[in-house]
């Protein structure tokens, strides 16, 4: 069995069409990957300022105990009054911090953060 004999027009017909095609495909490919990539983009800012309000409110429940520490060690009722004052607004901090993430959580996210 022979294969039929094509012009040379024909065969750079052939050619051009198997270039138009494996362009096209790869314009596929490219815009499938960007889309991933953005959607990890996304997941990875997502996780990262999760980490960081976790080491806000980490840095914060330290300085309530040490406020708390700062309360049980003074030696009268006006010594305890400052450090009162400040576990207070470090305990304002801490709700302030937690409400603004609660904003930026995804919504996969949002039923196990609350």
């Amino acid at each position: 069995m022979t294969l039929p004999k094509l012009s040379i027009a024909a065969k750079l017909y052939a050619i051009f069409a198997l270039m138009a095609i494996t362009t096209v495909a790869l314009s596929a490919v490219a815009v499938s990957n960007a889309r991933d990539h953005a959607a990890l983009t996304d997941e990875f800012e997502s996780a990262n300022a999760g980490s960081r309000n976790v080491e806000r409110i980490n840095g914060l429940i330290y300085a309530v105990m040490m406020e708390s520490r700062g309360i049980y060690l003074s030696h009268d009722r006006d010594a305890a009054a400052k450090f009162a004052e400040a576990l207070l607004k470090a305990n304002d901090q801490i709700g302030a911090v937690i409400a603004d993430w609660q904003g930026s959580v995804r919504s996969a996210d949002a039923s196990t953060f609350s």
